[in-house]
């Protein structure tokens, strides 16, 4: 009897399609911070309260942007944008930047707008390492001291008041940055404001 019963719970077994589960992507709600004076970036873990792990900034001239898991440091003294790997508190992929450089983060993508004269570069934050004014392909030039914003979509915003012009960046289908909209900003052109 206990040969037949196990014999029937192994076929039950083998026959049982299991219990379905949920593939879930957590975020530990974690934020990254600075302090400038000790040049440090950590992680403050809502949780715990604590600060549980740091790296140390390569100058003072830096700031952080986060986005879920997706942390950049950009330093304006040395003109770079890297990416912070939580897993390792290391900064690993590393670009430099134009001097001045705007930056937005938002979706997995970073914009990069140089204020010279507009020119913007929307890359992956994954294949940040990869990206250099020189030779990557700029979306578009907007104007000198354009900013930039950047939605949790990945849709970026470059605004001039050099041209009085806000663009709207969205991407194709194979995820190639594009140009989907520029339109006039009453008010804020240069003939809207007494000068040509």
């Amino acid at each position: 009897a206990a040969v037949l019963c196990g014999a029937a719970l192994g076929t039950a077994a083998w026959l049982h399609e299991g219990v379905a589960q949920a593939d879930l992507h957590l975020n530990d709600g974690g934020v990254w911070v600075t302090k400038k004076s000790a040049l440090l970036v950590g992680h403050f873990n809502k949780q715990s309260a604590v600060i549980d792990s740091g790296l140390r900034a390569g100058s003072d001239g830096y700031d952080i942007a986060q986005q879920g898991s997706t942390v950049l440091v950009s330093d304006t003294q040395k003109s770079t944008l890297a990416l912070v790997d939580p897993a390792r508190v290391a900064m690993t992929d590393s670009a430099e930047v134009p001097g001045g450089a705007q930056m937005a983060l938002g979706g997995g993508r970073v914009s990069i707008v140089d204020p010279s004269d507009g020119t913007t570069w929307v890359v992956d934050a994954t294949a940040l390492g990869s990206f250099a004014p020189a030779t990557s392909e700029p979306v578009g030039q907007y104007g000198k001291d354009a900013v930039t914003a950047a939605a949790s979509d990945g849709t970026v915003f470059v605004v001039s008041a050099d041209t009085g012009t806000l663009a709207t960046l969205g991407y194709s289908s194979d995820r190639s940055p594009i140009e989907s909209a520029t339109r006039e900003l009453p008010g804020i052109s240069p003939t809207d404001r007494g000068r040509a």
